[in-house]
């Protein structure tokens, strides 16, 4: 009998280990300086590096760190926004989705796919997340986010071309998304 119960625990540990092996998302990572003094995120299981300069690193964290994404926060107006229980200073998210619904988002960039298909892009928030107190940093960091979204590196990025086409009118759609326009 403890022969049957030793060979299913050790086979649910074997079991479980393959599991997180083979998982494929956000939740495990690394972050560390880099020699040129700047810093960088390292998501093991996609190969997904996102660097950056000093000032993002100490002034920003990765929160919520899951299979399917991680969310990039400013410190201060994330502390500021506790003190009355409101959650904010999001800059920017990264998803990694099997076949996501795309269209119904409203500022989004792909940055590639992984080699079983899996959709990996940012998503940036609509609506301000800052602090009256904290607003001129936040405002800065949200000024280069783009930029850190940029620096992102991985087996499959994919480079988009910049685009001239004009964003379309919220006026002249029933669409709730309309307006909002793909960043590339």
């Amino acid at each position: 009998m403890k022969k049957l119960i030793c060979t299913i625990l050790v086979f649910s540990i074997i079991i479980s280990l393959g599991a997180a092996v083979f998982a494929e998302g956000f939740e495990w990572y690394n972050d560390y300086m880099n020699k040129d003094k700047t810093y960088s995120y390292y998501f093991n299981d996609l190969d997904l590096t996102i660097t950056m300069p000093e000032n993002w690193y100490k002034q920003t964290f990765a929160d919520g760190a899951s299979e399917e994404h991680v969310r990039f926060i400013h410190k201060a107006s994330y502390e500021e926004a506790q003190k009355d229980t409101v959650y904010s200073g999001v800059l920017f998210s990264l998803y990694c989705k099997k076949d996501p619904d795309l269209e119904k988002l409203p500022s989004y960039e792909v940055l590639g796919y992984t080699d079983d298909g899996m959709c990996i892009y940012a998503m940036f928030p609509t609506d301000y997340q800052g602090t009256l107190k904290t607003r001129d940093e936040y405002d800065n960091l949200c000024a280069e986010a783009e930029d850190i979204v940029k620096s992102i590196t991985f087996p499959g990025r994919i480079e988009c071309e910049d685009t001239d086409e004009p964003a379309p009118s919220k006026a002249s759609s029933k669409d709730p998304f309309a307006g909002y326009t793909k960043l590339k």
